[in-house]
């Protein structure tokens, strides 16, 4: 895969609702300072790889814990709505 500058598309990011995301764009976890962060990456890295429109929406559980029974099914309904809705922007999460 080769990165050849901002993709014709939009870009959806379902972010756990712990996730900070400052002003500037970083994302920022104060409430995990044990945690190793150094491979996060953030927002305004996104953001800048579109020529669309870059969405945050809110998602279930800690970043951990999306994937997993009980926070699943929530995150699943965020990306149909993305999928399936004609305007994902009018309601995000």
């Amino acid at each position: 895969l080769e990165h050849r500058g901002p993709i014709a598309a939009d870009i959806h990011m379902i972010a756990s609702k712990f996730a900070n995301i400052t002003l500037d764009g970083r994302l920022d976890r104060p409430n995990l300072l044990t945690e190793d962060t150094s491979h996060m990456i953030g927002t305004k890295y996104w953001r800048d790889l579109t020529a669309g429109s870059f969405i945050i929406h809110d998602g279930h559980g800690n970043h951990k814990q999306m994937l997993e029974p009980g926070f699943v099914d929530q995150n699943a309904a965020i990306i149909n709505k993305i999928i399936f809705d004609k305007d994902p922007h009018a309601n995000n999460q």
